[in-house]
Formats: structure tokens, sequence, C-alpha cells
């Protein structure tokens, strides 16, 4: 009975662990696209009203913000999940 429980035990953190690799994953993407939406919202500051590329650059900008704003909800989410999961 114990070797089961052991076994147990270490299914638990193995699944624990890969929920963790997940959101760390998931962590890792928000501050890449966080830096990405940086750099392209200064380079948005030093372009010109008459710049070609400022339509494009403008575009690229809110979809990075976008993508933020999802991948925030989607950490929330998953850190709900964790412990939720922890809990069991």
């Amino acid at each position: 009975m114990f070797a089961g429980h052991q076994a147990n035990m270490r299914i638990s953190y193995k699944r624990i662990r890969e929920r963790e690799e997940i959101l760390d994953n998931l962590r890792r993407r928000r501050r890449s696209t966080g830096a990405k939406s940086e750099s392209a919202e200064k380079k948005l500051a030093k372009m010109g009203p008459e710049n070609k590329g400022l339509p494009a650059q403008t575009d690229l900008l809110e979809k990075l913000r976008q993508e933020m704003r999802g991948m925030d909800t989607e950490i929330v989410m998953e850190e709900s999940k964790l412990g939720d999961f922890k809990r069991q």
C-alpha cells in the first residue's frame, strides 16, 4: 500500500511540475512579447506622420498589445488552475 501511495505522489508531483513548466513558458512568451511591444512603441514614437511605415507600425503595436492582454488572461487562468490542482 505504501509503495502505491509513493507512486501516486510521484505522479502528482510530475503533473504539478508539468503545469509549472507550462506556466513558466507562458510567462517567458509574455515577457518576450512585452519587449517587442516596447521596441515597436519606441520605433513608432520616432516616426513622423508622413512616414509610410506608420500604419504598419501602429498595427503591429496594437497586435502585440492584444497578444499581451490575451497572455495575461491565460497566465491568470493557468495560475488558478495550478493552485486548484495543488489543493487536490
